[in-house]
């Protein structure tokens, strides 16, 4: 359970501290090529770093070796080659890769395609599956209608979900997008006010929240494991009660 969310937690903020600000800033672009690169590159090597098996060693081994390749087409057929040389996750972190690739050198149908591909893989690991349903959205968010945008996401946004924060940030810019500022402001809300988010991540909300006039949230301190575990169960009762 702690490599799962080392995993989550280490993409998720390489993402943010990369692109969010300076996408939420101007509203747009989405798509950043050097997001890609972090997240797929950053995956890789933390799924090789816990791999105890010798076959993902070998292809963890030949994914890095692969990412040294500069030009991005020739990237995105190596990374390919990969993907269908292997299976399970690693065919799935290939393929992202080589979508991102594709990204990086333009060409954004293909890019799509790939996505789309490792979207539908079976037996992959849902953190995966997911991510590459978010970079369909990001990649294709200059094309796509708020309302499309904000349906997709949709799903990677319920609690629980390992890439909500990302999902509820890139939805509030889908309703900053189609000029309804209060649903972004309540988006960002629920961000904000989420105890399973950084407290860096909170303020970044807040502060969005604020350039859009609206009011933020106060922030929220999640509980301590010794406030939890030693908290009374009366007083827990009496609340309920009332």
């Amino acid at each position: 359970m702690a490599d799962s969310d080392s995993f989550v937690q280490e993409v998720t903020e390489e993402v943010r501290r990369d692109a969010m600000y300076a996408a939420w800033r101007k509203y747009g672009p989405f798509l950043v090529g050097a997001i890609a690169l972090v997240i797929i590159g950053t995956a890789a090597q933390s799924w090789w770093k816990n791999s105890q098996k010798n076959a993902m060693r070998d292809a963890g081994g030949a994914f890095i070796e692969a990412q040294t390749v500069e030009d991005p087409e020739a990237s995105a057929e190596a990374f390919l080659a990969l993907s269908s040389e292997n299976d399970g996750d690693y065919a799935a972190m290939a393929g992202l890769r080589a979508a991102a690739s594709f990204g990086a050198s333009g060409d954004v149908d293909r890019a799509v395609e790939q996505y789309q591909a490792v979207a539908s893989m079976s037996g992959v690991d849902k953190r995966l599956i997911d991510l590459a349903k978010l970079r369909l959205v990001m990649i294709r968010a200059d094309i796509m209608e708020p309302s499309e945008m904000v349906d997709a996401l949709q799903p990677l946004s319920v609690p629980g979900e390992p890439w909500r924060s990302l999902a509820l940030e890139f939805t509030a810019a889908a309703h900053v997008r189609a000029g309804d500022v209060d649903a972004a402001v309540g988006s960002l809300s629920t961000l904000a006010s989420d105890e399973s988010t950084t407290a860096a991540v909170q303020a970044r909300a807040r502060e969005m929240i604020a350039a859009l006039g609206g009011t933020a949230p106060d922030p929220v301190i999640a509980p301590s494991p010794t406030a939890t575990a030693g908290g009374s169960g009366d007083e827990d009762s009496e609340s309920e009660a009332q």
